[in-house]
């Protein structure tokens, strides 16, 4: 059976990631690049973001999958669990 704090934590790792990028790359609610930064660096940051969310996204995925195939693994036909 799913533990769930481990999927909780699964999610408050995707979560925190938000947060990380919010508190570091936005103010205001709005993203604020360095004012000086060219186009070319604009987007280089703009991918890096998305990389970082996305490699987050899928951590989580993959993360709550491996919770959900165990889960699935240990539940008895009935709905009961097994070790």
């Amino acid at each position: 059976m799913a533990d769930k704090d481990d999927i909780v934590t699964a999610v408050n790792a995707l979560v925190s990631e938000v947060h990380d990028i919010a508190f570091h790359h936005t103010a205001d609610g709005t993203w604020q690049p360095w004012p000086d930064d060219d186009s070319a660096s604009l987007l280089n940051q703009g991918y890096g973001l998305l990389r970082q969310l996305g490699d987050a996204l899928t951590k989580a995925y993959q993360d709550l999958a491996a919770i959900e195939e165990n889960t699935r693994r240990h539940t008895t036909p009935d709905g009961g669990t097994q070790p």
